[in-house]
């Protein structure tokens, strides 16, 4: 829209202003976390995210009815919490490439992409992202990730799972211990389309959050 205000410049709200908040966000966290990778900062901003609104209801979708992780992702952004968001889901070009290459890219393809004589690795893996997405789980599925402590030297995270009623999730191992800071951990969690769920619950210090989206199919 167009008007004949005087400001050069105003702070405005909506879906459209996402990226522009976003990208302020991410300035600040990396001038406080310099030694940060973009996919830590995008970690620590999706985990640490929150699903609740300013009247501190659930956040809703279009029809008004409590939405899900298909409508608003990590939730809403926490640039506080973003800073010491106390695990991220790191992740390089080589695991860019792997991922590439699992979703089926041969290597002109590949090639093609990153403009390098890149070759697929022997066993591609997960993309280590902090999000979840299964499209068509058929039976069971085994998704890796790995996560690397960034605030204490010294913490036990235990898993907390919820889970749709049709769908059972388990993480293995259930608890991670990390000695010292930057260390790297890594796990696995297990979806199965049954009839009922396993939830695991847990206090920790930080709450490290993963939106995790599944549509079972039969």
């Amino acid at each position: 829209q167009f008007n004949n205000s005087q400001i050069s410049y105003k702070f405005d709200s909506g879906t459209s202003m996402c990226c522009p908040h976003v990208t302020g966000i991410v300035a600040l966290l990396k001038s406080y976390r310099p030694a940060w990778s973009p996919e830590a900062i995008k970690s620590a901003i999706v985990t640490t995210g929150y699903s609740f609104d300013n009247l501190g209801e659930p956040i809703k979708n279009s029809s008004r009815a409590p939405a899900s992780p298909f409508y608003y992702g990590g939730g809403h952004v926490n640039p506080n919490a973003a800073a010491h968001p106390g695990l991220v889901y790191d992740a390089n070009e080589q695991d860019y490439i792997g991922y590439l290459c699992g979703l089926g890219y041969n290597q002109t393809e590949l090639q093609i992409l990153t403009q390098t004589s890149t070759k697929c690795p022997d066993n591609p893996t997960d993309l280590n992202y902090p999000s979840i997405a299964a499209s068509d789980l058929h039976r069971s599925k085994v998704v890796q990730r790995r996560v690397t402590n960034v605030d204490d030297d010294a913490t036990n995270y235990m898993a907390s799972i919820e889970a749709a009623e049709s769908v059972s999730v388990s993480v293995h191992p259930s608890v991670l211990r990390f000695k010292r800071k930057s260390e790297t951990e890594a796990f696995q969690v297990i979806f199965r389309v049954e009839d009922d769920s396993n939830i695991d619950r847990a206090t920790e210090s930080y709450t490290v959050t993963s939106p995790i989206a599944v549509k079972p199919s039969r």
